[in-house]
């Protein structure tokens, strides 16, 4: 059985049976196969206009066709509309593909910066343990310690100290926990004054009145004289060598040192001593080399230190010439500048225990503080790879974000074909009334060998017909 449409020969083998019985707005044409002679029979053609409003071919299997125009109508837009969900499918799912290949790239590159950042607790944890407190919460996740790394807060320029310089400090504290660094005395030296004294550029000399003074202070040998006279030598002259004369020389050369030269000398001997006592006792200060945050002060210490002790040391030797040849005319040299230079370091050195000894006592906030700038230093080091990381991430979103807009484009026109199709489905009616008075018609004209079925699951409301074969009852013996 077919259906003839206006224009379109029919198949050859194929005749009318019965003319066209209209039953509400159905309409069905009988047709049935005989021999036709192409040169004598008119090939018949019926209303294609008619058969497009009323049946509609299913696309899922040629032959299976729906009736009534309202259904026609709505198995159109039904098809179109699926038609259109078809190529919107394909579409979402490439951009769904795309936004897979994109997430994936960005999954890669993220972890190569994650791994990055990792090789910062192999750097700084472990070991003398000094910067472990700085990686609690932070030590069991690499995720965990890149988000972290990034969001702390770039300093606006470099860091001044490097990280073993954060440690040092740490290291202080920790080991000064509890117990306050005595600041240092000021370095004093007592004899200090005697460099000042005039007496050392004085021409010290004898009693002029003696008879040997002119010869003695000509020749400016009174110190020699005086160590002769002080040899035991009662028989034989201590300069010449010779027994004693007639004219009593030595008499005469004893007059010559008088008290007052006698006086001068023993002054200078009491300063010596007193100076080089005063040297022996200086203070020997060697916190410099025991507390770390003092070491930059160390060589500058020491350095003054050893101008000082040289200084005195010459002022030691040029008091002991004077003492043996108090004519001589001797200028000491001062150590006041020296002095002051070391005061001037010692209170550099007060001044940074004073800052020490505060966070001491508030030990707890400044190792808080130095794990903030540790953070800090490494936030800068790492700014470069952190900057890298950020543009990938901006150029992720934005591909990203382009495919979600694309993406909720596709699913607005997706629903949009839905509701058409759930509007048409609702628009479809039910033609079993009709199709069971044709059925019973083409009983009443003896044709029995087909029938009009339901077909498919996949029609809507069951509106999709197909002609069927009736088998014939088998033969009883």
């Amino acid at each position: 059985m077919v259906l003839m449409a206006q224009g379109k020969a029919l198949s050859p083998g194929w005749e009318i049976q019965q003319v066209r019985q209209k039953i509400g707005k159905v309409m069905i044409m009988i047709i049935s196969p005989v021999i036709l002679n192409d040169d004598e029979e008119e090939i018949f053609v019926y209303n294609e206009n008619y058969v497009e409003e009323v049946f509609y071919n299913s696309d899922y299997q040629r032959g299976v066709f729906s009736l009534s125009k309202e259904n026609v109508d709505a198995h159109k837009k039904i098809d179109s509309a699926n038609t259109i969900l078809q190529k919107l499918y394909i579409e979402n799912q490439k951009l769904k593909d795309e936004k897979k290949t994109e997430e994936l790239a960005y999954k890669s590159t993220k972890s190569r910066y994650i791994d990055l950042i990792w090789k910062i607790k192999t750097l700084y944890t472990g070991g003398d343990r000094v910067l472990d407190f700085c990686f609690t919460g932070l030590k069991g996740s690499k995720e965990t310690l890149f988000h972290h790394v990034i969001s702390v807060k770039l300093l606006p320029n470099a860091p001044t100290e490097d990280i073993d310089q954060i440690k040092k400090e740490i290291i202080q504290l920790n080991q000064y926990k509890g117990t306050v660094i005595p600041k240092i005395p000021e370095f004093n030296f007592i004899a200090q004054s005697i460099e000042n004294q005039h007496l050392f550029e004085e021409v010290i000399t004898g009693n002029p009145n003696s008879r040997v003074a002119k010869l003695i202070d000509k020749l400016h040998n009174s110190d020699w004289v005086k160590a002769g006279l002080e040899l035991d030598s009662p028989e034989i002259c201590p300069f010449c060598q010779r027994p004693y004369g007639n004219d009593n020389i030595i008499s005469e050369l004893k007059s010559y040192f008088n008290k007052d030269y006698e006086n001068a000398l023993d002054e200078i001997k009491i300063m010596r001593d007193r100076y080089k006592r005063a040297f022996e006792q200086l203070p020997v200060i060697d916190i410099f080399s025991q507390i770390d945050f003092l070491s930059d002060l160390k060589k500058d210490y020491n350095n003054t230190c050893t101008l000082l002790k040289n200084t005195i040391e010459s002022n030691i030797r040029k008091i002991d010439e004077k003492y043996k040849n108090p004519s001589v005319i001797i200028k000491l040299d001062s150590t006041v500048e020296y002095l002051n230079k070391i005061n001037e370091i010692i209170n550099s050195a007060n001044e940074a225990i004073d800052i020490f000894n505060k966070k001491i006592l508030s030990v707890d906030i400044e190792i808080e503080e130095l794990k903030q700038r540790f953070w800090s230093k490494i936030r800068y080091d790492y700014n470069q790879s952190i900057i890298e990381f950020n543009n990938q991430t901006k150029d992720f979103d934005k591909k990203t974000n382009k495919i979600n807009e694309q993406v909720k484009s596709l699913t607005s026109q997706i629903e949009k074909q839905r509701k058409i199709i759930a509007t048409e489905q609702n628009n479809i009616i039910n033609i079993d009334a009709s199709i069971s008075h044709i059925n019973g018609m083409l009983v009443d004209m003896g044709i029995t060998d087909f029938k009009i079925d339901k077909y498919g699951a996949h029609c809507i409301k069951g509106s999709c017909r197909r002609c069927t074969r009736i088998k014939e009852p088998a033969d009883i013996d």
